[in-house]
């Protein structure tokens, strides 16, 4: 674990990426790409969500294809922040295939991270190198200091989405970091599918209230409730239950597609740790 006092600027990293971003949209990825000087970025059928491999042209970036558009995002922005810290903290993964480009490839990144490097080194120590990687594409393209503004105007499942379209991240990831500004509470975000019974099943949960957990059946009232939804109407506002008696009911907003449905609930009391460096899942894949 990390504290928070210990955490590397990834702010000043990106700042250095990104110098003249100011409007509150996506990030121009193509950019930062070729300014760390990878020429090819291939989007194939993959079994892991990203890769990066070095070819004659240099670095290439491979990256799954059947995900939505935020997660591709988010699986592009992590590479990229291999392509920064693997030569410093990893090289033996590297296959660099001369002394001179990795020589160089060092230089950069060193230079990138400037006064910053030791805090790097020492979070990539603690936490993991895919961790890192992972804060930095959080602050790529959903810069902290953006949040706290978002946070005030986020009301419900309609505007995480529209936030997730602005910035191109998943939902999940809209979710994440406005719970992270908002210390002391948080919302949940839940997916459910249908069983082959045509029963509802939590498969994923970000930051659940207790009991909300994988493996969870909705009751029979949730449900009832639920299976009318049209598939992609507006989302409806309305009180879930699971099977589970010591499981407390949830005010969320829901959304259902043809055989899953997605549910944001209200803010409850939830002390996320303020360590950034905590387990989190991108299943949600919205």
């Amino acid at each position: 674990m990390i504290a928070a006092s210990a955490l590397p600027s990834f702010e000043r990293l990106v700042s250095r990426l990104v110098p003249d971003r100011l409007e509150r949209t996506g990030c121009d990825l193509v950019s930062v790409r070729r300014r760390l000087g990878i020429v090819d970025v291939l989007y194939e059928p993959r079994r892991t969500h990203g890769e990066t491999v070095w070819g004659r042209r240099g670095p290439v970036l491979l990256i799954q294809t059947s995900h939505s558009l935020g997660r591709r995002n988010m699986t592009l922005a992590h590479e990229l922040g291999h392509a920064i810290f693997d030569h410093l903290f990893a090289p033996n993964m590297l296959s660099v295939p001369d002394q001179q480009t990795r020589c160089e490839r060092i230089e950069f990144s060193t230079r990138l991270l400037g006064n910053d490097m030791d805090q790097f080194r020492d979070a990539v120590e603690s936490a993991g190198l895919e961790k890192v990687c992972d804060e930095f594409a959080f602050e790529l393209l959903f810069p902290a200091r953006w949040v706290p503004g978002e946070a005030v105007t986020a009301d419900g499942l309609a505007t995480f989405e529209r936030m997730a379209e602005r910035y191109g991240v998943s939902l999940t990831l809209a979710v994440v970091r406005v719970n992270t500004a908002c210390r002391g509470s948080a919302r949940s975000l839940l997916q459910f599918r249908l069983d082959h019974r045509r029963n509802w099943l939590v498969v994923d949960a970000i930051c659940p209230p207790p009991g909300w957990t994988e493996g969870a059946y909705l009751s029979d009232a949730t449900s009832a409730a639920l299976s009318p939804l049209r598939r992609d109407s507006a989302p409806r506002r309305m009180m879930l239950s699971t099977t589970r008696s010591s499981t407390p009911p949830i005010t969320a907003d829901v959304k259902r597609g043809s055989e899953s449905a997605v549910a944001l609930s209200l803010p409850h009391d939830q002390d996320l740790a303020s360590n950034l460096f905590q387990p989190r899942s991108y299943i949600v894949d919205r």
